[in-house]
């Protein structure tokens, strides 16, 4: 099981072996490979409500692992990052600062009726630095070093400006840094104030009435703290890994960027089968993986240009060792709290004779007893699995029968500006090289157990083509534990069964686009051809209804779209159809548009002109976007249009149980916080105007008797 204990620095450093050249010594302790921490875990009390307070307040971090790639070392680094704070224990005003934030445990209800849900209540203060101008002025963009790429408005950009200059207008831009939210990331619970509320903007505590500015021009605005809190969770809410974070749109990015984030594990039958299973082979370890990417600020405009974005850390620590025994099956719940495409990753191990994987569960739900035969996510031979920000991914993971050591790998399948990726390649090979690196006698090892460690990362380093993520120690006496077969898993709940064909009501385009110079930091994001517009909503859904929704991407990026309050199920990616059952996710990493055009019919071309018109429509029609090259195939009867097709897949949703204004957006965060976001509604059924219901206090579906005016749709 998870530890309910707060992190205990152990008496005695096990894994201090690697020598200067390859993990320096600080006061904080070795740099990396010490024992995986596990973040406090917080639980609900007798009256099935977990409370507690969030204080966020900038602090000085002095012991964040960072690589560096001139050394090829870890080295402990001082940060000042905006951190959550909670009461060290129940009912006393003493706080643990940390990073990741603690983990937040409930259950949901067990069946619509039986009152058995947990609620969850977090008292949000935030204690901040006071912002010294409005909420709605966005932070300059431009590198210090070359002014001349921020043009007056309407003024022409440099050509010296190889990245172009950014052109942005509140709200899409970064702003308000340190006014922040709450975002219940998984959770099928009401949108609405109080709740999984993200249109609240949550200013410092003292910050003056006419600074209060904030990009929800709906939403609340407040200043200090605000009191979240979620009615019991639904017997139809996916018991899970979820987890929760800021959703301040302008601060997003850089709030997670600091480690403002934590797991929320909600349980239910699902977690009581598979303690069942594994209860005569004396219990089954857990472990919580919250994969994070730290630094003080972010560098989208690339104001540093030998930047290297930080290697990923597991639970604030880097390539931290999990100890198995020989033979032992371990459940992880891997989390990943980052924000932009040099964290979109594929996992895995990379030798066969390494722990074997097994996929449970995905973005918090559990999968179809034939995925889970199947695991349809975890490629065979080597296996490795993708994770993207925003992802959530339960395994079952079986040390070898025999001892050794073991590396779970990483590498970064983002698209990424191609001097970025350079550095981050440099990186990547440095990280495996400091394991690599010859093992001297200075640093002896402390744990007799342990002796001859050493050798054996180096031999395992040495077999890997890839940076570790973290280390699996596997020693001690065997506890031999077997897999549950196919026949052995549970069935589906009513809820979670495929979305069939005759339930659909509705469909509907989506488009996630950008604008620049392709392999360059672009600086216009757009959903449906516009940035995030606060005074309206795009979409309207009906409640109780299910739709088939169509998401497609004109751009490189696999941009991870993600939606709040319902999850969907995929049932195609780029026009081929998927096999049943379907796999929920709340979280998707977008195909890329292609790289390779087609060709498609346009008419008579005359000349390149008559191009410029015909094509961008032609292929637009298509679903692509014109490559810029065109042909003649008929002489003054048929040309056509070299047209890269967008990746795409096709979703379908239920809307189900509550109504209120939620968000459509991209979990690189930077581009939701710089536009790539829309509003979407689910109002009442059967009413001449839209509606949102009441919400119940039990946290069943809302009230549609009583009822309140709905957003206003936007005029597209």
């Amino acid at each position: 099981m998870i530890e309910r204990l707060r992190f205990a620095v152990p008496a005695v450093l096990l894994l201090a072996l690697l020598t200067g050249g390859a993990q320096a010594q600080t006061p904080c302790g070795p740099a990396q490979l010490q024992p995986l921490k596990q973040p406090t875990v917080l639980t609900a009390g007798a009256d099935h409500v977990l409370s507690t307070t969030l204080v966020v307040q900038m602090r000085d971090n002095p012991c964040v692992p960072v690589f560096d790639n001139a050394t090829n070392t870890w080295k402990m680094q001082s940060m000042k990052l905006r951190t959550y704070g909670y009461p060290s224990k129940p009912g006393t005003s003493q706080l643990t600062f940390a990073t990741p934030g603690p983990t937040f445990s409930v259950r949901r209800a067990t069946t619509p009726t039986s009152g058995d849900g947990d609620a969850l209540r977090i008292n949000l203060i935030n204690q901040l630095p006071v912002l010294p101008g409005p909420g709605n002025q966005c932070d300059p963009a431009c590198s210090s070093s070359n002014p001349q790429c921020c043009p007056a408005p309407g003024q022409p950009c440099p050509s010296t400006c190889a990245n172009g200059c950014p052109q942005e207008a509140y709200p899409a831009c970064f702003h308000g840094d340190n006014n922040t939210n709450l975002h219940f990331h998984g959770t099928h619970v009401s949108p609405q104030a109080p709740q999984d509320y993200v249109l609240l903007d949550l200013a410092p505590e003292g910050t003056p009435p006419g600074n209060m500015a904030h990009a929800h021009s709906r939403g609340l605005a407040a200043t200090g703290s605000y009191q979240y809190a979620i009615n019991p969770f639904p017997s139809n809410q996916a018991e899970g890994t979820h987890w929760y974070h800021p959703h301040k749109h302008g601060a997003v990015a850089l709030q997670l960027l600091n480690g403002m984030g934590g797991a929320l594990l909600i349980h239910g039958p699902f977690d009581d089968w598979l303690s069942g299973f594994y209860k005569k082979a004396g219990d089954l370890d857990e472990k919580l993986l919250v994969v994070q990417q730290l630094d003080d600020e972010l560098n989208f405009f690339e104001k540093d240009p030998n930047y290297a974005t930080p290697s990923p850390l597991i639970n604030g620590q880097a390539n931290p060792v999990i100890t198995m025994r020989p033979g032992e099956i371990q459940r992880w719940r891997l989390v990943n709290e980052t924000m932009q495409a040099s964290a979109q990753l594929t996992i895995g191990f990379e030798t066969k004779t390494a722990p074997v994987m097994k996929q449970i569960a995905q973005d918090g739900v559990q999968f179809a007893p034939e995925n889970y035969g199947s695991q349809p996510m975890i490629s065979q031979g080597v296996q490795n699995l993708v994770l993207s920000p925003g992802n959530r991914v339960d395994l079952l993971v079986q040390a070898p029968t025999t001892p050794g050591i073991h590396l779970l790998t990483f590498d970064v399948i983002g698209q990424l500006d191609p001097a970025l990726k350079a550095r981050l390649d440099v990186q990547r090979k440095g990280l495996l090289q400091s394991l690599k690196a010859p093992q001297g006698g200075k640093n002896k090892l402390l744990q007799g157990a342990l002796q001859g460690l050493s050798t054996a990362l180096s031999t395992a380093a040495a077999a890997a083509t890839k940076p570790p993520l973290l280390t699996v120690n596997v020693i001690g006496t065997p506890k031999p534990m077997n897999f549950p077969t196919q026949a052995d898993w549970p069935v589906m709940p009513p809820f979670l069964k495929d979305i069939q064909t005759s339930e659909i009501k509705d469909d509907r385009e989506i488009l996630f686009s950008m604008t620049g110079v392709q392999g360059k930091q672009q600086n216009a994001f757009f959903i449906n051809n516009k940035q995030f517009d606060p005074t309206c909503v795009d979409e309207t859904m009906t409640l109780g209804k299910a739709e088939q929704w169509t998401v497609q991407n004109s751009s490189r990026p696999k941009h991870p779209f993600h939606i709040h309050t319902n999850p969907f199920q995929i049932i195609a990616q780029n026009g081929q159809s998927l096999p049943q059952p379907w796999i929920w996710w709340d979280t998707f990493p977008l195909p890329s548009v292609a790289t390779v055009p087609n060709d498609v019919n346009a008419g008579p071309i005359w000349n390149n002109d008559d191009a410029k018109v015909k094509c961008p429509k032609v292929c637009t029609n298509a679903a692509a976007t014109w490559n810029g090259q065109w042909k003649t195939t008929v002489p003054g009867q048929q040309s056509v249009c070299g047209c890269f097709t967008w990746g795409s897949i096709v979703t379908r949703s239920r809307f189900l149980d509550y109504t209120g204004e939620y968000v459509i957006h991209c979990h690189f965060l930077g581009h939701e916080d710089r536009g790539m976001m829309v509003s979407v509604q689910t109002t009442c059924p059967d009413k001449p105007d839209p509606l949102w219901g009441a919400t119940v206090p039990a946290g069943t579906a809302d009230n549609c008797g009583m009822t309140a005016p709905a957003a206003p749709q936007c005029s597209n």
